[in-house]
């Protein structure tokens, strides 16, 4: 792969390339651009953030209808940084303990939600011996109370680390 970090130039140039490609892939299946979407990066540590704005808006560029997400985690990057990518962001996914608080990242929320924007909470636990409350029941009511468009889980399975059950 090509790392942005390492090789910024390289990367805007093949950046676009790469999103044409997935786009040519998804049409070339009967795929429509609303039905997919692209994350850009998961997870990425604040100070990427504002990197994450050109690298939105190169694929921006290249296709104006493919739609893109972005996964934030529980490192919340400044909200300066995250209204600077809403413009280029399709779909937001954001970690359930971070963001869905009563301050300005909820407002935030709020806002792109009535933008038309995706928004979700996500968890991602890393033991399967979790509160079966918290992760299973309480995940969804999260979602519903602050009128969010999705609720994704995830599991965390170390088994091919080599350290079999040493989290699942």
């Amino acid at each position: 792969g090509c790392d942005y970090a390492k090789k910024p130039d390289l990367f805007r140039r093949v950046w676009p390339q790469y999103v044409q490609g997935v786009k040519m892939l998804m049409n070339g299946a009967g795929v429509p651009d609303e039905d997919y979407c692209i994350e850009v990066d998961d997870e990425p540590k604040p100070e990427f953030m504002p990197h994450l704005v050109e690298i939105h808006q190169l694929a921006k560029a290249a296709c104006p209808t493919v739609r893109l997400a972005e996964t934030l985690a529980c490192w919340k990057p400044k909200l300066e940084d995250m209204k600077a990518l809403a413009p280029y962001c399709d779909r937001w996914i954001l970690w359930r303990g971070a963001f869905f608080n009563k301050d300005a990242y909820l407002d935030f929320v709020r806002s792109e939600l009535r933008a038309g924007k995706e928004v979700s909470l996500y968890s991602c636990e890393v033991t399967l011996r979790q509160s079966l409350l918290r992760y299973y029941r309480q995940h969804a009511w999260v979602a519903e109370r602050h009128g969010l468009t999705g609720a994704d889980m995830y599991q965390l399975t170390d088994y091919g680390s080599g350290k079999f059950g040493a989290k699942d």
